[in-house]
């Protein structure tokens, strides 16, 4: 579990709970935070850092495409709406 990033945080990273150090885990993000990225065009003096997303970020991201999903299903599948009855509550 201390892969994951569970346990205790190591040198240079942070300690991450839940859905952020399984996504670590899942899809090998880089545990360590304020990493400088060399590129090629770092010559203006911006610098880009790879930090991980804020847990309240991602847990609003999944949540959305959960919601989407289930508003898509409920109102094309489930809800008894057509154009047919539509047209015949309006006449």
């Amino acid at each position: 579990m201390d892969g994951v990033g569970l346990l205790a945080p190591t040198e240079g990273t942070t300690r991450r709970s839940g859905a952020a150090a399984l996504h670590g885990w899942r899809f090998g993000v880089s545990k360590e935070t304020n990493r400088l990225l060399g590129h090629a065009d770092e010559a203006d003096g911006i610098e880009e850092y790879d930090n991980p997303l804020p847990d309240w970020w991602l847990g609003l991201f999944w949540f959305t495409i959960i919601w989407g999903i289930a508003y898509g299903v409920h109102y094309h599948f489930i809800g008894n709406r057509s154009q047919e009855s539509e047209l015949a509550a309006e006449m």
